[in-house]
């Protein structure tokens, strides 16, 4: 899809994210050194924008083969967004759909309400889509996992 977008003159979804950040980073000078010092896997919560949209938000870090290194690193991987529905439980990707859903300004209060073990179930089934898809296709061997970057819940 980012590849027709790109071929016929339109922005992609990621394109713009990466213009609004650049906006939000412009505008207030101090933020990158805020999200430099958030650890990683950081987890927060918000109360859903829509009745569509309960669930929970993840945004992996996933490796791929460093041609010079002949080893599979995070630096040579890309970063991809997940967003499992609990109402379906399905995995949804794609940030166009995703970005709506997990927008926040630093006035939107943190709401956290699912319980640890639904969370931890969702992770796991995550997990398992990310093995079962992208790790498969790009054939990474045993012990090469994704690094997960944060996650939200929508409730």
């Amino acid at each position: 899809r980012e590849f027709n977008e790109a071929y016929e003159g339109r922005k992609s979804a990621v394109e713009d994210m990466h213009l609004e950040f650049q906006a939000l980073l412009r505008d207030d000078p101090d933020l990158e050194g805020r999200l430099r010092s958030l650890p990683d896997g950081a987890f927060s919560g918000r109360r859903r924008v829509s009745v569509t949209a309960r669930g929970v938000f993840f945004c992996y870090g996933l490796p791929a083969l460093d041609q010079e290194q002949n080893e599979f690193t995070e630096a040579a991987g890309v970063t991809r967004w997940y967003l499992y529905d609990l109402e379906r439980g399905a995995v949804l990707e794609g940030a166009r759909e995703i970005v709506a859903c997990i927008r926040s300004t630093p006035e939107t209060p943190r709401h956290c309400e699912t319980r640890e073990e639904t969370l931890l179930e969702v992770r796991r089934k995550v997990l398992a889509h990310i093995t079962n898809t992208y790790l498969k296709r790009v054939d990474a061997p045993m012990g090469v996992e994704p690094k997960l970057r944060c996650w939200m819940e929508l409730n």
